[in-house]
């Protein structure tokens, strides 16, 4: 590329928004030149991305092992990936952020049903 194409050039071309509708407004500084965009191409990205996954995610997500009573209950393939994705952010994320607000898990009901059935809670 020569040194004057390249002045003419933006790398950050495809990354920047590129409005498709647009509106004339006036609110301030939330719209510095005068307009607000209306639709764009990142809008109709996040469209088409969110289309898909409602789409495609319950259909992935229901797929399981087998028909018997355990294997009916085992994800594969997509749900198995989505299940340990769901465990990671509860575990690692959600659990230490809400400390002793979250609700009572699976391994508290579990000590508790114990508690009540020895006569100690």
């Amino acid at each position: 590329m020569a040194p004057e194409q390249a002045a003419e050039h933006s790398p950050l071309e495809h990354i920047v928004q590129h409005p498709i509708v647009e509106k004339p407004a006036d609110w301030g500084p939330l719209t510095p030149g005068g307009r607000i965009t209306l639709f764009s191409d990142q809008i109709a990205m996040l469209l088409l991305a969110a289309l898909l996954l409602i789409a495609l995610l319950p259909r992935w997500a229901r797929r399981k092992r087998g028909k018997g009573p355990v294997d009916s209950l085992v994800p594969r393939g997509f749900g198995n990936f989505l299940e340990a994705v769901c465990e990671y952010l509860r575990k690692e994320l959600v659990q230490p952020a809400l400390h002793d607000l979250r609700a009572r898990g699976r391994d508290d009901a579990a000590r508790g049903e114990k508690g009540r059935a020895a006569g100690k809670l």
